[in-house]
C-alpha cells in the first residue's frame, strides 16, 4: 500500500511539474482558492496536505524569478479572492452610491494581499530553492510563507484575516496550543504538518518526528479540554449575561424614520422575562441611531427596562466638540484634529449602570480603512470620495486597548469593537480583565462566510488569552465561548432574539493567590509574538545547520 502511495505521489508530482503556463496558472489560482476552505466555517483542514506540497512541487521546478513571482502571486490571489469575496456585500448596502466601487474592492484588495505570498516565493527562491534536500526546501517555504503572513498582519494597518493557523480551529484540541505561541505559531506548525505527504516519501525520519509532534499536540489539547471545567453556574458570583441580537438590516439602520422602531426593538428584547436574574446585558456595535451621552431621555428608557441591578454594555456613537477634545487627538493618518474640524466622532462602547448613568466608555482605536476613515481624509473628501459609513470627516481613533469596570458587579472586561478582535496579541490592555466583550455589526456582509470567519477569529482570541468571550452582533453571529474556545451558546445569522448565558470562568491559575493576577494569563497572553518568533528561530536555526552540514 505504501509503495502504491509513493508511486501515486511521484506520478502526480511529475504531472504538476509539466503543466503548461496557462494550465499551471489556473492550477496555482485553484490551489490558493482551496486555502480558505481549510478554515472556518467550512474547516476542511486536511486540504492543507494537498495544497502546500503541490505548491512546493510547482515552485521547485521553476528557475526564473519572474515565473516564481507569478506562481506565488496567483496562489495568493486565489486565496484572498475566495477568502474575502464577502467584502463586496458591503457595497450593495447603498448601491446607488458604492456599486461602482464593488469590482475594484473585490479584486484590488486580493491582488494587493497576494503580494505577500509573492514576496514569500521570491525569498524562498533566494534562500532555499537550490538546496538538495527536500526537507530544507519544504521547511524553507513554510518559513517564508509564515513570515509573509506575519508581515501582512502587522505592516501598514495590518490585515490578519484567515491566517493559516486558523485551520487548526476546526479541530479544537489542535487549536489549544495557541495559548503557547498564538495563531502565528499555529500557522507555522500547520504548514509543517501539511508537508507530511512529501516527507513520508522523501524524508521518513522527519515525517515520523512531525507525526509524533502532531499527536502530542492533539494529546495535550484533549487533556486540557478534559482538565478544565469552566462552568460556573453553581458559583455564588456567577455572572448571568443577556446578549441581544436585534437583526436590523444595515440599509434600514440609519434611516431617520426607523429610529424609534430600532430603539423599541432593543428595549423589548432587553425586557423579555428571564428564567434567572440577569446581571449584564450586551448590545451590538452602534446599536442605536443616537448619541447616548447627550440623550438623557433615552438613558432613562434604558434604565427603566433593564433587569433589576443589571448593567448594559453597548456600542454607540460618541461625538465631542473641539473644546472637549485633547489637543493631542489625531486621525489615523496622524493629523491633529483641532486643525481640521470643530468636532470629532468616535465608534465607542459604553458601560451604563442600572440607574442609567454612563460609568465608563472606550473608543475604538483600530479603525477600518475605507470603512470608517479614508487615508488622507480631507484630500479624498475634496475629490468627492467617502468611506462606507459616510460620516463626514471619518471616525477618530481612540487611545488603545484598556479594561472597563462593572463596578457594581466587581468585574472588568476588555472591550473590542468589530475589526479589533482579529488582531492577535492586541486585545487586552495593561490590566488583565476577567473576560472579553466584542460587539460588532456584520450586517454589512449579509448571509456570507464573512461573519462566520469573524466569529472564528474572536474564538481564537479566547484561547490565546485564556479568557471567556462574549460576542454581540447586530445580525449575528452572537455567542459565548469559554477560555478554551468551547462554544457555550450561539445565535446564527439573521435571527432576532436574546441569549441568556452564565459566563464561564477564565482558566484557573496553578499559583498561589498572593502572586499578581497577570500570572493567570497563558504564555502567549504574557509574551505575545515573542513565543512565535522563538519557534520560528528554532526552525530557522535547524535549517541553517542542515544547510551547512556535510552531506
Amino acid at each position: 500500500m505504501l509503495r502504491h502511495l509513493r508511486n501515486w505521489i511521484d506520478n502526480q508530482s511529475a504531472r504538476l511539474a509539466l503543466l503548461s503556463p496557462l494550465r499551471g496558472g489556473v492550477f496555482d489560482f485553484f490551489l490558493g482558492a482551496l486555502v480558505p476552505l481549510a478554515m472556518p466555517p467550512i474547516g476542511a483542514w486536511p486540504l492543507l496536505f494537498f495544497v502546500f506540497p503541490a505548491l512546493l512541487i510547482r515552485l521547485q521546478r521553476i528557475r526564473r524569478w519572474q515565473n516564481i513571482a507569478s506562481t506565488a502571486w496567483l496562489f495568493g490571489f486565489g486565496q484572498f479572492l475566495i477568502g474575502l469575496y464577502w467584502i463586496g456585500f458591503a457595497f450593495l448596502v447603498e448601491p446607488d452610491l458604492f456599486l461602482w466601487a464593488l469590482p475594484f474592492a473585490v479584486t484590488l484588495l486580493p491582488a494587493s494581499l497576494a503580494l505577500f505570498p509573492m514576496f514569500a516565493g521570491l525569498l524562498w527562491l533566494r534562500l532555499f530553492a537550490d538546496q538538495p534536500r527536500l526537507a530544507i526546501r519544504a521547511l524553507g517555504l513554510v518559513l517564508c510563507l509564515v513570515l509573509a503572513s506575519w508581515l501582512r498582519s502587522n505592516i501598514l494597518t495590518g490585515l490578519p484575516w484567515n491566517l493559516y493557523g486558523m485551520s487548526a480551529l476546526s479541530w479544537l484540541p489542535l487549536a489549544q496550543s495557541a495559548r503557547l505561541w498564538g495563531v502565528h505559531g499555529l500557522s507555522l506548525l500547520m504548514l509543517c504538518f501539511a508537508m507530511l505527504p512529501l516527507f513520508f516519501r522523501h524524508e521518513k525520519k522527519l515525517a515520523v518526528l512531525l507525526s509524533i509532534g502532531f499527536l502530542l499536540l492533539i494529546w495535550d489539547g484533549e487533556a486540557r479540554l478534559r482538565s478544565f471545567d469552566l462552568d460556573k453556574a453553581d458559583s455564588p458570583d456567577a455572572l448571568r449575561v443577556r446578549i441581544v441580537q436585534p437583526a436590523i438590516q444595515q440599509k434600514e439602520k440609519w434611516v431617520p424614520e426607523n429610529r424609534l422602531g430600532i430603539i423599541r426593538t432593543h428595549l423589548e428584547l432587553t425586557g423579555q422575562p428571564a428564567d434567572e436574574a440577569i446581571d449584564l446585558v450586551v448590545w451590538p456595535e452602534t446599536a442605536l441611531p443616537a448619541l447616548l451621552r447627550r440623550d438623557v431621555w433615552l438613558r432613562e428608557q434604558i434604565s427603566d427596562i433593564l433587569p433589576d441591578g443589571a448593567y448594559l454594555v453597548t456600542g454607540g456613537l460618541r461625538r465631542e466638540s473641539r473644546a472637549e477634545t485633547s489637543p493631542s487627538a489625531t486621525t489615523p493618518d496622524g493629523d491633529t484634529l483641532n486643525k481640521q474640524r470643530p468636532w470629532q466622532s468616535f465608534n465607542s462602547i459604553f458601560v451604563i449602570s442600572p440607574t442609567g448613568d454612563i460609568e465608563d466608555f472606550y473608543d475604538k482605536h483600530h479603525l477600518v480603512p475605507f470603512g470608517e476613515y479614508l487615508p488622507q481624509q480631507q484630500v479624498l473628501e475634496m475629490l468627492g470620495l467617502q468611506q462606507l459609513t459616510r460620516l463626514r470627516g471619518g471616525f477618530t481613533a481612540g487611545d488603545g486597548p484598556k479594561s472597563l469596570a462593572l463596578n457594581g458587579l466587581g468585574k472588568t472586561f476588555s472591550p473590542l469593537i468589530c475589526y479589533e478582535v482579529i488582531f492577535p496579541g492586541r486585545v487586552v490592555g495593561a490590566t488583565r480583565p476577567d473576560f472579553l466583550i466584542t460587539v460588532t455589526n456584520d450586517g454589512w456582509f449579509g448571509k456570507s462566510a464573512g461573519p462566520w470567519q469573524h466569529l472564528a477569529m474572536a474564538r481564537m482570541r479566547s484561547i490565546e488569552e485564556g479568557l471567556p468571550l462574549i460576542r454581540s452582533a447586530n445580525t449575528g453571529v452572537s455567542g459565548v465561548f469559554d477560555a478554551l474556545g468551547r462554544q457555550i451558546a450561539i445565535m446564527p445569522l439573521m435571527q432576532r432574539g436574546v441569549l441568556d448565558v452564565t459566563l464561564p470562568l477564565s482558566v484557573p491559575s496553578s499559583v498561589p493567590s498572593t502572586v499578581p493576577v497577570t500570572v493567570d494569563a497563558p504564555l502567549y497572553a504574557r509574551y505575545g509574538d515573542m513565543m512565535f518568533f522563538l519557534i520560528f528561530l528554532v526552525v530557522t536555526g535547524l535549517l541553517y545547520f542542515q544547510r551547512h552540514s556535510k552531506t
